[in-house]
Parts: structure tokens; sequence; C-alpha cells
């Protein structure tokens, strides 16, 4: 790789480094609104909730991360009763 690409590559590579920190403090932020608004709002946490499910990306990425770290069977359950409730949803639109 010659000077110039190496330089371009190593500038993307910190750009891509910094994207991720910044990631990370938006997610943290995110994550002390919904445990402050859900603690005594449980209407307000099944709201959130179906709204990060409702998108096919975020739920196939949730349920693999709680398949493969989860402890708890309880959550599995929950997940793969989510899955099914999306699929037939899903179905149901492509029908129509």
């Amino acid at each position: 790789m010659c000077k110039k690409g190496k330089e371009t590559m190593e500038q993307l590579i910190k750009r891509v480094e910094k994207l991720e920190s910044r990631l990370r403090m938006l997610a943290t932020g995110q994550r002390a609104i919904i445990e402050h608004f859900s603690e005594d709002n449980k209407e307000f946490f099944i709201h959130m909730l179906s709204s990060f499910m409702a998108n096919k990306e975020i739920r196939n990425d949730f349920t693999e991360y709680v398949n493969e770290n989860a402890d708890d069977d309880d959550i599995k359950i929950f997940m793969t009763e989510m899955n099914e409730i999306a699929l037939d949803i899903d179905k149901k639109v492509d029908d129509e």
C-alpha cells in the first residue's frame, strides 16, 4: 500500500474509533434515560421495547445476543415469543 493510502486508512480507522466512542456515550445516556423513565412507568418501557422490537434488524441482533449471553431461560422464551409474533405480523403485512 502506498504511503498516501496508508495515511488515509489510518485516518479512517481513527474516525471509526471516534464514532464508536460517541455511540457508546449515546448508548450510556439512552440507557440512563430509559431506566429513569421506565422505573415507575411500565407503559413507557413496554412502548419503548416494542418500538425497538418492531425493527427486524435490531430484533434479530438482540435475539442473537440473548441466545449467546443470557443465562435466564425466561428471557430466551420471551424473545422466541416476540419473534413468533413479529413473524406473524410480517406475514400478515406481506399478505395484504
